[in-house]
C-alpha cells in the first residue's frame, strides 16, 4: 500500500509526515473548470498534517527589550500554553521552556544562556504535543518537519500551542461522516528581531549602500573603456539570512531615518523578491540597471 504514496525524491521534508500508523486516505477529485487551478485524478496521502499562511490576529503579542529579555502578553480569553523560545546563532541552540500565559496577562521571558542540542529540543517540543493528544508518531512527524528550518535556522522564534477555541474559530472543520473524536493541534511561530538584529541589518544595509556606490563608479569607468562590469549581487551576509532576510528589510526600511539607506533597503528588498519569483540563487541575482540608475 505505501507505493501508493507519492515519492519524495530528493525532497523528502513533508515526507516526514508519513511516518506514522494513520490509514492510507484516497480522494478522487474530477476536473472543474469553475476551479482550474484543482488538480484532478487520483490522489493517496498518509498523514493529515498540513502548513500554511493566513491573515488574522492571534491573542499574543511579544516585545523585546534586548539581551534575550521579552515581554509577552496574552490578550485573549483563554490560557497559551507550551511555549518554547528558540535563539540559533552561529549554529548553537539555546532554548527555554515557558507552561503557560495566563488569559488578560503578561510574563517575561529570558532566554537562557546555556546552549542545548537540536535532538533536545525535539524531544522537549514532542513531549507537550503528545501531551496535546497527539499520538507519539504523529508528534515527531511534525517535530522533524520543522527540524532543518525553524529549528536550525539563524534567529529567534517563539513557539506555542494555539487555544482549541482560537483553532476551531479561525480554521472551521466538518467531517462526515463524524468521527468518534478529534483532536487538532495548531503550533504557532513569531519570529523575533531584537535591537541588537535591528542594529546589525541596519549596518548591512549601509555597507551595501558604500559597496554599490564603489561598484557603480567602477561599472561607469569600464563603460567608458567599452569593457562589461561586473554583478552587483545581494550582500553574502543578507543573502546568508534565507527567508527572514525579507521581513528583516522590511523592518529596517520602515524604522531608518536616513533617505539615502531606507532607498538601499528597498533596491535590496527588491532584489531579493524578485529572486524568490524566478527561483535562482538570490547572491547570483544582479541589480536591474533601471533601479541603479534611479
Amino acid at each position: 500500500m505505501n507505493r501508493l504514496i507519492p515519492s519524495m525524491g530528493n525532497h523528502p521534508h513533508y515526507g516526514y509526515a508519513r511516518d506514522t500508523d494513520s490509514a492510507i486516505v484516497h480522494i478522487h477529485n474530477k476536473a472543474d473548470k469553475s476551479r482550474p487551478r484543482m488538480p484532478s485524478g487520483n490522489f493517496f496521502e498518509k498523514f493529515l498534517f498540513y502548513r500554511g499562511m493566513g491573515n488574522f490576529k492571534l491573542p499574543l503579542h511579544l516585545t523585546s527589550f534586548g539581551d534575550d529579555v521579552f515581554q509577552l502578553t496574552n490578550s485573549g480569553s483563554d490560557p497559551v500554553q507550551s511555549l518554547f523560545l528558540v535563539s540559533v546563532n552561529n549554529g548553537q541552540i539555546r532554548y527555554q521552556s515557558f507552561d503557560a500565559v495566563a488569559a488578560g496577562s503578561s510574563i517575561k521571558l529570558i532566554q537562557t544562556s546555556q546552549t542545548s542540542t537540536v535532538a533536545a529540543l525535539n524531544e522537549t517540543v514532542a513531549a507537550s504535543l503528545i501531551a496535546e493528544g497527539l499520538y507519539e508518531k504523529e508528534a515527531r512527524a511534525m517535530v522533524r518537519t520543522w527540524r532543518d528550518s525553524w529549528f536550525e535556522e539563524e534567529g529567534t522564534r517563539l513557539f506555542y500551542i494555539v487555544p482549541s477555541a482560537v483553532t476551531e474559530a479561525l480554521l472551521p472543520l466538518t467531517v462526515e461522516p463524524q468521527p468518534d473524536e478529534t483532536v487538532r493541534v495548531l503550533v504557532g511561530r513569531m519570529e523575533i528581531m531584537s535591537p541588537e538584529q535591528e542594529a546589525t541589518i541596519e549596518q548591512l544595509v549601509r555597507k551595501s549602500r558604500g559597496q554599490r556606490i564603489e561598484h557603480n563608479a567602477l561599472a561607469t569607468e569600464l563603460h567608458k573603456q567599452n569593457k562589461k562590469s561586473p554583478a552587483f549581487g545581494i550582500p553574502k551576509e543578507i543573502a546568508g539570512m534565507g527567508r527572514l532576510a525579507e521581513p528583516a528589510l522590511i523592518r529596517v526600511i520602515n524604522i531608518l531615518d536616513d533617505i539615502a539607506v531606507r532607498r538601499e533597503g528597498r533596491l535590496l528588498l527588491q532584489q531579493w523578491q524578485r529572486a524568490l519569483e524566478v527561483g535562482i540563487d538570490v547572491s547570483q541575482l544582479t541589480i536591474w540597471r533601471r533601479l541603479d540608475q534611479q
